[in-house]
């Protein structure tokens, strides 16, 4: 990986004083999801979503918070039209890779 890529991929989002959003937090879940190509504009659209849709949290339960938060952030980015890499064709794969690779 390029450090364009790298630095595309690892940009933060912040969602509140506890979290903030990356591409890569997407594209390294269990089912990753296409966020590379999602524009800073729309990142920080999903960051506010995120943050709005987030629960009060219980400073005595960080694991529910955290837990939360993973939740609610895959969430809104399906709700934002997110796609899983799983849901694409061979050809959208391959034409991604491509795009990808592209980047410098």
């Amino acid at each position: 990986m390029n450090k364009a890529q790298e630095g595309l991929l690892n940009k933060e989002f912040k969602v509140n004083e506890h979290f903030s959003i990356r591409r890569c937090d997407y594209e390294d879940m269990p089912d990753p999801m296409l966020a590379w190509n999602w524009s800073d504009e729309k990142m920080q659209e999903l960051a506010e979503l995120t943050s709005k849709n987030l629960c009060r949290y219980d400073k005595t339960d960080p694991e529910g918070m955290e837990d939360d938060f993973w939740k609610t952030m895959e969430e809104a980015a399906v709700y934002m039209g997110m796609k899983y890499y799983e849901d694409m064709e061979d050809d959208e794969l391959a034409e991604l890779d491509e795009q990808f690779k592209n980047i410098k």
